[in-house]
């Protein structure tokens, strides 16, 4: 119960709820073992076992960072820790296939899907909006001047360091970063993918103590210094001098988007060529979406989506942190609903299904639980 995260401190009689929950799942699922365990239909290959349990202990080891933490957390070695999954996981397929083979041709009549939705209409999931659009986005940059002056900034507490100085030292006192700058700009171990992919690209590629040139993120210049590595972790400080976008560098960038909009207003094939050519130009989200589900989009995107119409192109808005415009042509747009026979056949048919393998599933264990011994302890 405490691996699941339930607080024991709860209730007692709600506690007590999901302890016995708990407690018939695992009588239902040794029941169901054991009933799989006499059947000599039931195979499994133990290359597929192997093959799951690799890919479960990779897993493992990915939410963890290395397989030294691995054995750390557990306190066992990897060979202990995939003896013990290896039964786990056998156990599991021996369950998956006695039941495949008790349910695996199960279907529902049509019959059978109408009655469903006519018990169950009001508690089925509701469809979630959904979308189909277009999206330009492009980013706000300072001009030129802006970008020179940092720089220079840049290769002038390089110097200091080359002289002498040290990292820590010039960090504290000129890092713009207000989250490192006090720690002499140390960033922690962290994995690929974390941070801006720029900066990690030079970040990864350093030697240990190494320090490298300024380097530009969409927030400005770094200088980095790579401390340690270890297997697919890097530990790194960085300087960061920030730098600083102005009004005119939005009206200039909105002053382009405007003559975007206008030729592109009646013409969403052009629209989405250029949403494409605009992807690959700054490696970010515009392009094309095809049928994406509301809590798939993002905060920004979404809030101009839901004040949209159908083949209306949106003129450009500011995101929420003031870092991109946005311009949006919107196709379908399909708001929240509740599923009809009509318009979700498929899916009500699903649900008829599983529903009734839930059933067919409880009464088989019924069934066994009879012919199985069961002995409870106080």
């Amino acid at each position: 119960m405490q691996l699941s995260g339930v607080e024991l401190s709860q209730n007692s009689i709600k506690v007590e709820k999901i302890y016995n929950d708990f407690l018939n799942q695992m009588i239902n699922d040794n029941v169901i073992l054991v009933a799989a365990e006499n059947d000599t239909n039931v195979v499994i290959d133990n290359k597929m076992v192997d093959l799951r349990l690799d890919e479960y202990i990779n897993n493992v080891i990915a939410e963890v960072g290395s397989e030294k933490n691995l054995t750390r957390v557990f306190n066992k070695s990897i060979r202990e820790i995939k003896y013990y999954y290896r039964k786990q996981i056998y156990d599991a397929m021996l369950r998956e296939m006695y039941i495949y083979n008790y349910l695996g041709n199960l279907s529902v009549s049509r019959k059978e899907i109408e009655i469903f939705y006519n018990v169950y209409r009001d508690s089925l999931p509701v469809n979630p909006a959904q979308y189909n659009f277009s999206l330009i986005e492009i980013p706000i940059v300072a001009n030129d001047k802006e970008i020179n002056r940092v720089k220079k900034i840049q290769l002038e507490l390089l110097d200091k360091i080359n002289n002498g100085i040290d990292f820590d030292k010039v960090a504290i006192e000129f890092s713009e970063d207000p989250g490192t700058a006090l720690s002499g700009g140390d960033q922690g171990y962290y994995k690929k993918g974390t941070l801006f992919p720029s900066f990690e690209e030079i970040a990864f590629s350093l030697e240990k103590n190494e320090v490298s040139k300024p380097i530009q993120t969409p927030i400005g210049f770094h200088i980095i210094k790579l401390l340690d590595i270890k297997e697919d972790q890097i530990h790194t400080q960085h300087i960061l001098s920030i730098i600083k976008k102005t009004k005119k560098d939005e009206e200039r960038l909105l002053k382009n988007l405007e003559e975007i909009y206008q030729t592109t207003f009646n013409d969403p094939g052009l629209f989405d060529s250029l949403a494409v050519i605009y992807s690959k130009q700054y490696n970010n989200s515009s392009g094309i979406y095809n049928n994406i589900y509301e809590d798939k989009v993002p905060k920004d995107i979404k809030l101009i989506l839901k004040n949209s119409k159908e083949y209306i192109l949106n003129k450009p808005t500011m995101n929420y942190n003031k870092s991109k415009y946005i311009l949006i042509y919107p196709y379908e747009i399909y708001k929240q609903s509740s599923p009809n026979i009509k318009n979700n056949w498929d899916d009500i048919e699903l649900y008829a299904k599983n529903k009734k393998q839930s059933d067919l599933l409880n009464k088989l264990i019924e069934k066994l639980k009879h012919k199985t011994f069961i002995q409870y302890y106080n």
